[in-house]
């Protein structure tokens, strides 16, 4: 899926040409582009299902809610997470400024990823407070917090419908419940829901 993109970019260079890219997601890992997967139907109704509560939940004046918007990592690496809530910004931004909560909803190719080296890179941003993993097949996240004191602790898996992630840093809590109802059809469920 990947052959023919570039291997050997810098984030300038990766900023400009995934502009003119359309309808595709890309991401810059150590200097060489990659593709995200498509989407389910799944995948796409857990996320807007998450970034309508935070957007409901949150200051729209000091937080914003973004869909699909780049975050630098490290020296060669731009992800280009689900989710992410993030302070201030201009309109012309391409990068989030200060991202405090970060959130991907997995697709079979992802999971490895997004539960391996993404925990890594976003819990080692300064501002970022946690870091969100949701299940597209069932109501179930893996959550990755950081502390008062700066010290970064995960995963801590939380469960069915009746699960609450807890959110001290933005002063909310995600039911699980909420985020997943109307997405989950009854034959879908999993027997522990």
């Amino acid at each position: 899926m990947n052959s023919g993109l570039p291997t050997d970019i810098d984030k300038a260079a990766f900023l400009g040409w995934v502009q003119t890219r359309e309808r595709k997601r890309f991401e810059l890992v150590s200097g060489a582009v990659v593709e995200a997967e498509p989407h389910t139907l799944g995948h796409a109704r857990v996320c807007g299902s998450l970034a309508r509560i935070l957007h409901d939940s949150l200051d729209r004046k000091r937080w914003h809610t973004l869909l699909s918007f780049g975050v630098e990592t490290g020296p060669k690496t731009i992800r280009d997470p689900d989710i992410l809530v993030d302070r201030g910004g201009k309109a012309k931004d391409v990068l989030a400024n200060a991202p405090v909560l970060i959130a991907e909803v997995p697709s079979p190719r992802s999971v490895t990823t997004d539960l391996g080296d993404k925990p890594a890179e976003y819990m080692n941003l300064p501002s970022v407070r946690v870091y969100l993993v949701l299940s597209q097949d069932e109501a179930k996240a893996w959550t990755w917090t950081r502390d008062e004191s700066g010290h970064a602790t995960g995963p801590t898996i939380i469960k069915g419908e009746d699960g609450i992630i807890r959110i001290p840093s933005l002063a909310i809590a995600l039911s699980l419940s909420e985020i997943y109802a109307d997405i989950l059809l009854p034959n879908e469920r999993s027997p522990e829901c």
